[in-house]
């Protein structure tokens, strides 16, 4: 009979410790998640990127938004994306450079994109506009 006992004990601390181990897991895994959901909220990303204006320098895009997630170049051209998500909707958020001047900041919104997004790759074509102008006094 002790040896049954010891049997059925022992059985109980493996459900119990099997247990104790998928809770744990569950709840790294829950924390994870709303972590990364939490670490760039859509709303605060808008409000930054109000204050992007053409003709900046990437070291003033860097302090208002932080790093880029992502980096890509073409030539004298460079696009920065950045993440953000919200409860309700996700964003990809663009800032265009032409020879490291802002020259424009656009925005797609999760319902453009697939569930769980990545960076895209730069379409290029899709750049802002750049206007160059060459002034020359004459006398």
């Amino acid at each position: 009979m002790l040896w049954q006992d010891l049997g059925h004990n022992h059985r109980r601390e493996v459900v119990v410790a099997r247990q104790l181990y998928l809770n744990t897991v569950l709840t790294l895994m829950t924390l994870l998640f709303f972590s990364g959901c939490a670490t760039r909220s859509t709303s605060d990303l808008r409000r930054q990127a109000l204050q992007i204006n053409n003709g900046m320098t990437k070291a003033q895009v860097i302090d208002i938004l932080g790093t880029p997630g992502n980096r890509q170049f073409h030539e004298n051209y460079e696009a920065w994306q950045y993440k953000s998500y919200g409860m309700l909707e996700d964003d990809l958020h663009i800032v265009w450079f032409k020879d490291g001047i802002v020259t424009g900041y656009t925005t797609e919104s999760r319902k453009d994109l697939p569930f769980g997004f990545d960076y895209k790759r730069i379409d290029w074509e899709r750049a802002p506009d750049y206007i160059e102008e060459e002034r020359i006094k004459i006398r």
